[in-house]
């Protein structure tokens, strides 16, 4: 018996599988169209009971990725060690120059 390396899908193909999933498609027609066994798509829907999961967002009290690449530019030109870091995080959100 031939085993098949575990599915990652891509955020593309997770909504189609939802798409198909609410417009009533079997899991085993969803799965035909992918060339995977519906167990594969199971795997998909079961962890939220079948009810399609809000799209993701980032927290609004995370950094955003200008900050972030801020902070790590600022850190490549300074040695961290483990007493500075808290001031390298600390320059990058002070308005100095």
């Amino acid at each position: 018996m031939k085993y098949r390396r575990r599915v990652y899908y891509s955020a593309e193909q997770r909504a189609d599988i939802w798409d198909r999933w609410q417009r009533g498609e079997s899991m085993k027609s969803i799965g035909r169209v992918f060339d995977r066994q519906s167990s594969s798509v199971f795997s998909v829907i079961s962890p939220t009971g079948g009810i399609r999961p809000p799209d993701r967002r980032r927290g609004h009290s995370a950094l955003s990725l200008a900050e972030r690449e801020e902070i790590s530019l600022h850190a490549q030109h300074q040695a961290i060690s483990p007493g500075n870091c808290a001031s390298v995080a600390t320059y990058a959100f002070n308005d100095q120059p």
